[in-house]
Formats: C-alpha cells, sequence, structure tokens
C-alpha cells in the first residue's frame, strides 16, 4: 500500500468504519468510479496510526488525508469521539469530514455539525445511489471546495 501522492489530482481519502459490510461497499463503490485517489479503511485512527508505524512510512507527508469518510453509521457515540479526536488534531483539524447514519436523527446530525463534520449524509440503501454519492462527493470535495491542503508549518 503507497501512500504518496503520483500526481496533483490523486487525494487520499481515509474511511473509518467498523462495519465490514459498510467498508466493501464503500470500497466498491470508490473502485467502481475508477477514482486515481488513495483509499484507505481502518476501524480506527489508532489503527491507521499503527499501520503507517508497522510499514515505516511515518514522514512528514505521510499520513495526510484529504477527506475522512467515518462509517460507524449509527455508533453516535464513536463518530462524535473520533471527530473529536481528529479536530484537536492539528494535521486533521481543517481536514473535510463526512459523515454517514443510516437513521436520520436530527438531534445526532445537530451534534456531528456542532462537533465539526462538515458533511453528514444518510448512508444510502443501494448500491447505485451510493456509487452516485461518491461520484457527487468527488466533485463537490475535489474539484469545487478549495481545500486548505497541507503544511508542516504551525499554526
Amino acid at each position: 500500500m503507497t501512500h504518496e501522492r503520483t500526481d496533483d489530482n490523486s487525494r487520499t481519502i481515509l474511511l473509518l468504519s467498523d462495519d465490514p459490510s459498510a467498508t466493501g461497499r464503500i470500497h466498491y463503490a470508490l473502485d467502481s468510479f475508477c477514482m486515481s485517489h488513495h483509499f484507505l479503511s481502518h476501524a480506527s485512527m489508532n489503527d491507521y496510526h499503527q499501520s503507517l508505524i508497522d510499514s515505516e512510512l511515518l514522514t512528514s507527508t505521510t499520513g495526510s488525508v484529504d477527506l475522512f469518510l467515518i462509517a460507524y453509521l449509527d455508533n453516535i457515540k464513536l463518530t462524535l469521539e473520533t471527530v473529536a479526536d481528529l479536530r484537536k488534531t492539528r494535521r486533521y483539524a481543517l481536514t473535510p469530514v463526512v459523515a454517514f447514519q443510516e437513521s436520520e436523527d436530527r438531534e445526532s446530525t445537530r451534534a456531528l455539525y456542532h462537533r465539526g463534520v462538515n458533511t453528514v449524509i444518510k448512508y444510502p440503501p443501494s448500491f447505485d445511489m451510493l456509487r452516485q454519492l461518491v461520484e457527487i462527493m468527488d466533485s463537490y470535495w475535489f474539484d469545487t471546495v478549495s481545500l486548505p491542503g497541507h503544511s508542516n508549518e504551525p499554526w
């Protein structure tokens, strides 16, 4: 697994999910869209960081993530904890976060936005809807929006 970008259009998308079915569906949707991005999936940020340490690839640019997808689905507590940790970490504080939820609970949605999630999306029931969503997210986050990019400079 490589973590280096091969061109300016290649981005790193990190999916955090403890649901193998959701992980598989999202991965397949990203693959079918034929994106040139690096797609990584881990059950938690701890697992992701451990994979970097294990692969001995921990450098100043390794670990850069351009978009987080969080698919703990209806585990709102774990989603909120993960987002809080991301927002406290300088390296990830400005990185966009998209959270998937299976239910449409307004209170949970409000809490996610308050904690720093950029987008909350109801997890699509069909693969075709998920694939369309991936295409829209890619266009929005990587073509439409101006992202802050990665910097080793302190704030």
